[in-house]
């Protein structure tokens, strides 16, 4: 059974504008990485030869800004705990770290960090609660493979 992309806000509506908005994003992320990786190119007229030389260059200097811009901002963003913002609720404070440390957030927040400050945008999808941690499941997300439609309501 074919899917409907013509009835508005139908799944498949939904489904196609999605991928097409993400799709419109890849370009831009995929410059951003190339700054924060080294890897970013030299003028299109350059010949292969300049190319070649220009990177091998960039990688003998040692001169990539980005990453160095990036990793200093990011090496001091720990979380160490956490106010609900609830006057006296030191049991929320401690459920929300309990809910950090059974997702294993102190290793993987540096991820959604990292594409925070490289790629300007760094997400985490929450899911249904996981009996094995008692907590719900939040994991990382490479903002490549993720596009958020904001309702303006």
């Amino acid at each position: 059974m074919p899917i409907n992309t013509l009835e508005a806000r139908s799944p498949g509506w939904w489904l196609q504008r999605l991928i097409l908005r993400l799709a419109d994003r890849q370009n831009r992320f995929d410059r951003l990485d190339d700054y924060y990786t080294g890897e970013a190119s030299v003028p299109v007229s350059s010949t292969k030869a300049v190319r070649q030389a220009y990177q091998r260059l960039m990688r003998l200097a040692g001169t990539n800004f980005a990453e160095l811009v990036v990793e200093a901002v990011r090496e001091r963003m720990v979380v160490t705990g956490f106010r609900t913002g609830a006057d006296s609720d030191d049991l929320g404070d401690a459920e929300a770290w309990r809910i950090w440390q059974a997702n294993s957030l102190d290793a993987d927040a540096l991820l959604v960090h990292r594409s925070s400050l490289a790629l300007s945008e760094g997400y985490v999808i929450v899911g249904g609660p996981d009996p094995d941690i008692d907590a719900p499941v939040i994991t990382p997300e490479d903002p490549r493979e993720v596009y958020v439609e904001h309702d303006p309501v």
